[in-house]
Protein backbone atom coordinates (compact mmCIF):
# COMPACT_ATOMS: atom_id res chain seq x y z
CA UNK A 1 0.00 0.00 0.00
CA UNK A 2 2.81 2.32 0.87
CA UNK A 3 4.54 1.63 -2.29
CA UNK A 4 1.58 2.25 -4.41
CA UNK A 5 0.90 5.63 -2.46
CA UNK A 6 4.14 6.83 -2.82
CA UNK A 7 4.07 5.91 -7.03
CA UNK A 8 0.69 7.94 -6.67
CA UNK A 9 1.77 10.87 -4.95
CA UNK A 10 4.55 11.11 -7.54
CA UNK A 11 1.85 11.28 -10.55
CA UNK A 12 -0.32 13.84 -8.82
CA UNK A 13 3.11 15.83 -8.30
CA UNK A 14 3.79 15.55 -12.39
CA UNK A 15 0.11 16.79 -13.18
CA UNK A 16 0.51 19.95 -10.90
CA UNK A 17 3.71 20.48 -12.30
CA UNK A 18 2.60 19.95 -16.05
CA UNK A 19 0.92 23.49 -16.39
CA UNK A 20 3.65 25.73 -14.53
CA UNK A 21 6.14 23.98 -17.10
CA UNK A 22 4.31 25.89 -19.38
CA UNK A 23 4.07 29.09 -17.76
CA UNK A 24 5.29 31.67 -19.70
CA UNK A 25 6.53 33.43 -16.62
CA UNK A 26 8.34 30.43 -15.75
CA UNK A 27 9.87 30.23 -19.04
CA UNK A 28 11.14 33.69 -18.77
CA UNK A 29 12.74 32.90 -15.18
CA UNK A 30 13.81 29.82 -16.41
CA UNK A 31 17.06 30.81 -18.50
CA UNK A 32 18.47 33.24 -14.92
CA UNK A 33 17.18 31.43 -12.39
CA UNK A 34 18.02 27.46 -13.16
CA UNK A 35 21.00 27.81 -15.58
CA UNK A 36 23.41 27.62 -13.26
CA UNK A 37 24.10 24.04 -11.73
CA UNK A 38 25.21 25.67 -8.43
CA UNK A 39 22.27 27.39 -8.09
CA UNK A 40 20.22 23.84 -9.33
CA UNK A 41 22.41 22.16 -6.12
CA UNK A 42 21.24 24.56 -3.66
CA UNK A 43 17.82 24.53 -4.63
CA UNK A 44 18.21 20.76 -4.17
CA UNK A 45 19.39 21.12 -0.98
CA UNK A 46 16.54 23.77 0.04
CA UNK A 47 13.86 21.18 -1.06
CA UNK A 48 16.02 17.96 1.06
CA UNK A 49 15.58 20.36 3.64
CA UNK A 50 12.18 21.50 3.86
CA UNK A 51 10.51 18.18 3.36
CA UNK A 52 13.33 16.74 6.07
CA UNK A 53 14.15 13.99 3.36
CA UNK A 54 16.28 12.93 0.66
CA UNK A 55 13.99 10.19 -0.63
CA UNK A 56 10.93 12.52 -0.84
CA UNK A 57 13.25 15.02 -2.29
CA UNK A 58 14.69 12.79 -4.98
CA UNK A 59 10.86 11.90 -6.17
CA UNK A 60 9.60 15.75 -5.95
CA UNK A 61 12.48 16.38 -8.11
CA UNK A 62 11.64 13.40 -10.46
CA UNK A 63 8.11 14.77 -10.46
CA UNK A 64 9.70 18.04 -12.17
CA UNK A 65 11.34 16.61 -14.50
CA UNK A 66 8.65 14.16 -15.26
CA UNK A 67 6.23 17.05 -15.52
CA UNK A 68 8.45 19.22 -17.93
CA UNK A 69 8.58 21.55 -15.10
CA UNK A 70 12.15 21.31 -15.34
CA UNK A 71 15.48 19.89 -17.79
CA UNK A 72 17.22 17.00 -17.25
CA UNK A 73 20.49 19.22 -16.41
CA UNK A 74 18.89 21.49 -14.15
CA UNK A 75 17.12 18.20 -12.35
CA UNK A 76 20.29 16.32 -12.42
CA UNK A 77 21.95 19.32 -10.44
CA UNK A 78 19.67 19.19 -8.34
CA UNK A 79 19.68 15.51 -7.09
CA UNK A 80 23.57 16.55 -6.01
CA UNK A 81 21.96 18.99 -3.88
CA UNK A 82 20.01 16.41 -1.73
CA UNK A 83 23.36 15.56 -0.35
CA UNK A 84 24.12 18.64 0.66
CA UNK A 85 20.60 18.93 2.06
CA UNK A 86 21.06 16.08 3.98
CA UNK A 87 24.31 17.09 5.18
CA UNK A 88 22.27 20.56 6.61
CA UNK A 89 19.84 17.91 8.66
CA UNK A 90 22.42 15.61 9.92
CA UNK A 91 24.70 18.28 10.87
CA UNK A 92 21.09 19.48 12.94
CA UNK A 93 20.58 16.49 14.60
CA UNK A 94 24.33 16.15 15.62
CA UNK A 95 23.49 19.29 18.10
CA UNK A 96 24.37 18.02 21.53
CA UNK A 97 25.01 14.45 20.44
CA UNK A 98 28.02 12.23 21.29
CA UNK A 99 31.55 12.94 19.87
CA UNK A 100 31.24 10.06 17.43
CA UNK A 101 27.89 11.73 15.82
CA UNK A 102 29.96 14.95 15.35
CA UNK A 103 32.86 13.19 13.98
CA UNK A 104 30.43 11.31 11.86
CA UNK A 105 28.73 14.00 10.24
CA UNK A 106 32.13 16.28 9.73
CA UNK A 107 33.53 13.61 7.82
CA UNK A 108 30.03 13.14 5.65
CA UNK A 109 30.37 17.06 5.07
CA UNK A 110 33.98 16.58 3.88
CA UNK A 111 32.74 13.43 1.23
CA UNK A 112 29.76 15.51 0.32
CA UNK A 113 31.37 19.09 -0.61
CA UNK A 114 34.36 17.24 -2.27
CA UNK A 115 31.87 14.85 -4.63
CA UNK A 116 29.47 17.90 -4.87
CA UNK A 117 32.22 20.09 -6.21
CA UNK A 118 34.16 17.89 -7.98
CA UNK A 119 30.97 16.76 -10.01
CA UNK A 120 30.20 20.22 -10.75
CA UNK A 121 33.41 20.38 -12.07
CA UNK A 122 32.87 17.95 -14.93
CA UNK A 123 29.80 18.53 -15.06
CA UNK A 124 29.39 18.40 -19.24
CA UNK A 125 31.29 14.75 -18.95
CA UNK A 126 29.06 13.98 -16.16
CA UNK A 127 25.78 14.45 -18.27
CA UNK A 128 27.84 12.45 -21.02
CA UNK A 129 28.05 9.85 -18.77
CA UNK A 130 24.57 9.79 -17.47
CA UNK A 131 23.02 9.55 -20.99
CA UNK A 132 25.76 6.52 -22.11
CA UNK A 133 24.23 4.49 -19.43
CA UNK A 134 19.99 5.92 -20.26
CA UNK A 135 18.38 3.72 -23.50
CA UNK A 136 17.07 6.09 -25.62
CA UNK A 137 18.23 9.55 -24.02
CA UNK A 138 20.85 9.77 -26.90
CA UNK A 139 17.98 9.76 -29.64
CA UNK A 140 15.79 11.59 -27.64
CA UNK A 141 17.88 14.86 -28.07
CA UNK A 142 18.34 13.99 -31.52
CA UNK A 143 15.05 13.93 -32.29
CA UNK A 144 13.08 16.38 -29.85
CA UNK A 145 16.11 18.83 -29.16
CA UNK A 146 15.45 20.44 -25.77
CA UNK A 147 14.29 17.98 -22.82
CA UNK A 148 11.69 21.11 -21.66
CA UNK A 149 10.21 21.40 -25.21
CA UNK A 150 8.92 17.81 -25.91
CA UNK A 151 6.24 16.07 -23.20
CA UNK A 152 7.73 12.97 -25.67
CA UNK A 153 10.92 12.87 -23.76
CA UNK A 154 9.90 13.76 -20.36
CA UNK A 155 9.64 9.97 -18.99
CA UNK A 156 12.90 9.38 -20.41
CA UNK A 157 14.37 12.32 -18.66
CA UNK A 158 12.73 11.23 -15.36
CA UNK A 159 14.37 8.23 -16.02
CA UNK A 160 18.12 9.87 -17.63
CA UNK A 161 17.80 11.74 -13.63
CA UNK A 162 17.25 8.85 -11.76
CA UNK A 163 20.25 7.32 -13.08
CA UNK A 164 22.21 10.60 -12.55
CA UNK A 165 21.21 10.29 -8.93
CA UNK A 166 22.47 6.18 -9.06
CA UNK A 167 25.90 7.47 -10.97
CA UNK A 168 26.19 9.67 -8.40
CA UNK A 169 26.01 7.12 -5.70
CA UNK A 170 28.06 4.89 -7.14
CA UNK A 171 30.92 7.08 -7.84
CA UNK A 172 30.25 8.43 -3.80
CA UNK A 173 30.83 5.03 -2.62
CA UNK A 174 33.38 4.11 -5.04
CA UNK A 175 36.25 6.82 -4.44
CA UNK A 176 35.06 7.15 -0.22
CA UNK A 177 35.04 3.75 0.68
CA UNK A 178 38.91 3.32 0.42
CA UNK A 179 39.42 6.57 2.54
CA UNK A 180 36.98 5.11 5.53
CA UNK A 181 40.40 3.62 7.66
CA UNK A 182 42.09 7.01 7.28
CA UNK A 183 38.98 9.36 8.71
CA UNK A 184 38.68 6.89 11.33
CA UNK A 185 42.41 7.14 12.13
CA UNK A 186 42.51 11.01 11.95
CA UNK A 187 38.81 11.58 13.97
CA UNK A 188 40.43 11.41 16.86
CA UNK A 189 43.18 14.69 16.02
CA UNK A 190 40.64 16.72 13.84
CA UNK A 191 38.03 16.02 16.98
CA UNK A 192 39.97 15.43 20.09
CA UNK A 193 38.62 14.47 22.91
CA UNK A 194 37.65 16.76 26.22
CA UNK A 195 39.18 15.92 28.97
CA UNK A 196 41.53 12.91 29.61
CA UNK A 197 39.25 9.78 29.15
CA UNK A 198 37.30 8.80 25.54
CA UNK A 199 33.79 7.54 27.28
CA UNK A 200 32.24 6.87 23.66
CA UNK A 201 30.31 3.44 24.99
CA UNK A 202 32.47 1.63 22.21
CA UNK A 203 35.99 -0.58 22.56
CA UNK A 204 38.84 1.21 21.18
CA UNK A 205 41.53 -1.33 21.07
CA UNK A 206 39.90 -4.37 19.95
CA UNK A 207 39.92 -6.04 16.89
CA UNK A 208 38.27 -9.02 15.98
CA UNK A 209 40.40 -10.10 12.66
CA UNK A 210 43.13 -10.54 15.12
CA UNK A 211 42.84 -13.77 16.36
CA UNK A 212 45.03 -15.82 14.62
CA UNK A 213 48.01 -14.00 15.86
CA UNK A 214 46.77 -14.69 19.72
CA UNK A 215 50.12 -12.57 21.11
CA UNK A 216 48.29 -9.24 19.34
CA UNK A 217 44.82 -10.24 20.65
CA UNK A 218 46.22 -10.50 24.34
CA UNK A 219 47.94 -7.43 23.66
CA UNK A 220 44.53 -5.51 22.61
CA UNK A 221 42.86 -7.37 25.05
CA UNK A 222 45.14 -5.82 27.81
CA UNK A 223 45.16 -2.19 26.73
CA UNK A 224 41.32 -2.38 26.64
CA UNK A 225 41.14 -3.81 30.03
CA UNK A 226 43.82 -0.88 31.20
CA UNK A 227 41.29 1.42 29.81
CA UNK A 228 38.10 -0.21 31.60
CA UNK A 229 40.56 0.36 34.52
CA UNK A 230 41.31 4.07 34.35
CA UNK A 231 37.60 4.46 33.39
CA UNK A 232 36.28 2.83 36.87
CA UNK A 233 39.43 4.49 38.84
CA UNK A 234 38.20 8.08 37.38
CA UNK A 235 34.46 6.99 38.21
CA UNK A 236 35.91 6.27 42.16
CA UNK A 237 37.11 9.63 42.23
CA UNK A 238 33.75 11.19 40.64
CA UNK A 239 32.00 9.87 43.47
CA UNK A 240 34.05 10.36 46.05
CA UNK A 241 33.61 14.29 45.08
CA UNK A 242 29.85 14.14 45.17
CA UNK A 243 30.31 13.86 48.94
CA UNK A 244 31.51 17.09 49.41
CA UNK A 245 29.73 18.84 46.49
CA UNK A 246 26.74 17.21 44.60
CA UNK A 247 26.89 18.76 40.94
CA UNK A 248 24.46 16.95 38.21
CA UNK A 249 26.78 17.03 35.78
CA UNK A 250 29.34 15.03 37.22
CA UNK A 251 26.21 12.88 38.03
CA UNK A 252 25.76 12.73 34.60
CA UNK A 253 29.28 11.98 33.29
CA UNK A 254 29.56 9.36 35.66
CA UNK A 255 26.30 7.52 34.10
CA UNK A 256 27.96 7.86 31.29
CA UNK A 257 31.02 6.12 32.32
CA UNK A 258 28.84 3.29 33.43
CA UNK A 259 27.75 2.62 30.64
CA UNK A 260 30.49 2.83 28.49
CA UNK A 261 31.82 -0.05 31.21
CA UNK A 262 28.98 -2.52 30.57
CA UNK A 263 29.44 -2.09 26.53
CA UNK A 264 33.61 -2.55 27.21
CA UNK A 265 32.88 -5.90 29.73
CA UNK A 266 29.97 -7.17 26.97
CA UNK A 267 32.86 -6.73 24.04
CA UNK A 268 36.24 -7.62 26.05
CA UNK A 269 34.39 -11.04 27.50
CA UNK A 270 33.11 -11.76 23.87
CA UNK A 271 36.57 -10.99 22.73
CA UNK A 272 38.47 -13.48 25.11
CA UNK A 273 35.92 -16.31 24.65
CA UNK A 274 36.08 -16.30 21.20
CA UNK A 275 40.35 -16.34 21.51
CA UNK A 276 40.10 -19.07 24.32
CA UNK A 277 38.35 -21.30 21.25
CA UNK A 278 42.48 -20.51 19.29
CA UNK A 279 45.28 -22.64 19.71
CA UNK A 280 46.78 -21.43 22.48
CA UNK A 281 49.85 -22.11 24.89
CA UNK A 282 49.04 -23.18 28.58
CA UNK A 283 50.22 -19.55 30.25
CA UNK A 284 48.08 -17.86 27.90
CA UNK A 285 45.05 -20.26 28.48
CA UNK A 286 45.38 -19.61 32.23
CA UNK A 287 45.38 -15.40 32.14
CA UNK A 288 41.92 -15.65 30.04
CA UNK A 289 39.78 -16.64 33.28
CA UNK A 290 41.75 -13.74 35.15
CA UNK A 291 40.78 -11.17 32.49
CA UNK A 292 37.56 -12.48 32.88
CA UNK A 293 37.59 -11.98 36.76
CA UNK A 294 39.15 -8.42 36.44
CA UNK A 295 36.37 -7.51 33.55
CA UNK A 296 33.59 -8.43 35.97
CA UNK A 297 35.24 -6.88 39.21
CA UNK A 298 35.40 -3.50 37.20
CA UNK A 299 31.83 -3.29 35.85
CA UNK A 300 30.78 -4.25 39.51
CA UNK A 301 32.68 -1.34 40.57
CA UNK A 302 30.80 0.92 38.07
CA UNK A 303 27.35 -0.31 39.38
CA UNK A 304 28.96 0.35 43.06
CA UNK A 305 29.54 3.76 42.09
CA UNK A 306 25.75 4.31 40.07
CA UNK A 307 24.28 2.80 42.93
CA UNK A 308 26.20 5.64 45.63
CA UNK A 309 25.70 8.35 43.21
CA UNK A 310 21.92 7.65 43.21
CA UNK A 311 21.45 8.13 46.87
CA UNK A 312 23.16 10.71 46.89
CA UNK A 313 20.96 11.96 44.48
CA UNK A 314 18.20 11.41 47.07
CA UNK A 315 19.56 12.63 49.91
CA UNK A 316 20.22 15.99 48.46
Amino acid sequence: LGFGLLFFGLEIMETRFLPLGQSEFFRGTHSFLLDMPVTCVLIGALITFLVQSGSAAIGVILAMAGSGFIGFEQAAAMTLGEVVGTLALASIGAIGGTLTAKRTVFFYGVIAVFAVAGVLLFFPFYLVAVSLITPGFSEGIAHFGNVFSSSQFQPVAARAVANSYTLFSVILVVFSLPLIGIFARSARKILPVKGDLDIEPQPRYLDFRVFNTPSLAFLQAENELKRMAQVAHSMVDDTLEQFYGFNAKRASQIKQKENLLDVLQKEISGFLVLLARQSLTSEKSGEIPVFLSTVNDLEGIGDTCETIVDCLRRKK
